[in-house]
């Protein structure tokens, strides 16, 4: 512990492990010197932390509970993607709004909570509601199978993993059309997550600005108690990049 309340962790080689400083802020290096986390509690009741993984990828989550005592969930993922929580509760039953952002759009989900071993579990509610017949197309198999063009060819995220990936030539029934539907989605999200990752720089210290204008509102700020400490260290070879 320092004169002035920070505290620096070292491993038995003398590694800077983790270090808080005397406002609270706690920042946690991985075993190659890179920051990989930082927790802090702002004046205003937010609970910030900031994580960076293996990939270079940074994930910032914030939360605080409003006047009413709803607690608000703020995520971001990259550029452009993350998501905010609300939860809340009507006649005595918990919900939660969920609105993503990915690419610039924005769409939201309503779950409803269940209580089970003490804790809440949320479960998706749809906005519309069918009777059980229209569903049975995505059971009953097409009488003759449908051939279907995607037209990936060209598309950046198909080169990488169209080796490995190959949709069917043609389909017997829908399940096997959504299937091929799904995996796709989830190939261009994750080609897209590392372009991100790969294209935007990452500054070492990261918070959401407190005090934004909507909830959806997310930048990034130095935190000034961090570089000060690290300055400060004797042991100046930690690389924050």
């Amino acid at each position: 512990m320092r004169a002035n309340g920070s505290s620096v962790d070292r491993d038995r080689s003398g590694r800077v492990t983790s270090l808080t400083t005397h406002a609270g802020v706690t920042a946690k290096f991985d075993p190659k010197g890179h920051l990989s986390a930082v927790n802090f509690r702002s004046s205003k009741g937010y609970e910030t932390a900031v994580s960076r993984g293996p990939s270079g990828s940074r994930t910032i989550k914030s939360e605080h509970v409003n006047d009413r005592g709803e607690r608000i969930t703020m995520v971001n993922t990259g550029p452009r993607r993350g998501y905010v929580d609300h939860s809340f509760t009507r006649n005595g039953q918990p919900y939660m709004r969920r609105t993503f952002v990915a690419g610039g759009h924005s769409y939201a989900a309503v779950y409803h909570g269940f209580y089970y071993g003490g804790r809440v579990y949320y479960g998706y509610v749809p906005g519309y509601y069918y009777a059980p017949g229209f569903y049975g197309w995505a059971y009953a198999p097409w009488g003759v199978p449908v051939a279907f063009a995607w037209g990936w060819g060209g598309a950046p995220w198909y080169s990488p993993y169209g080796y490995y990936f190959a949709p069917y030539p043609a389909y017997a029934g829908p399940a096997f059309w959504l299937t091929d539907y799904v995996i796709a989605e989830s190939l261009q999200a994750a080609y897209e997550a590392q372009a991100d990752a790969a294209s935007s720089a990452i500054p070492p210290q990261f918070v959401p600005r407190l005090g934004a204008k909507s909830e959806n509102e997310f930048a990034a700020v130095m935190i000034p108690a961090i570089s000060d400490a690290l300055k400060s260290d004797p042991v100046p070879k930690q690389r924050l990049a």
